[in-house]
């Protein structure tokens, strides 16, 4: 696995458009891509970790337990998941 910076900073590798922190994308392993697919998959569709769960068939402390794993794959897209969660729960919990 590549744990280095690159060189020149127009070398990061980029994931469905989210750059990755240290790794290239050919080096993922098939974990790692489960992770980004997921983490993407709820982005895009604007999913609650229920619905995430509900659609990708893994379990919601599993996808829980990604999404602090996906801090160190790409944090750009860790940011943007966390806002998501953020605000489904905030609009929850804005009904009671």
């Amino acid at each position: 696995m590549y744990y280095g910076k690159p060189h020149n900073p127009t070398e990061y590798d980029y994931y469905k458009g989210y750059e990755l922190d240290d790794m290239c994308s050919y080096e993922l392993s098939k974990c790692q891509s489960t992770i980004l697919d997921n983490a993407i998959a709820l982005v895009d569709n604007r999913w609650s970790l229920r619905k995430t769960a509900a659609e990708t068939g893994r379990s919601k402390s599993q996808l829980s337990r990604d999404f602090k794993l996906l801090r160190g794959i790409s944090y750009d897209l860790y940011k943007v998941v966390d806002k998501q969660l953020r605000a489904n729960k905030a609009r929850y919990f804005r009904c009671f």
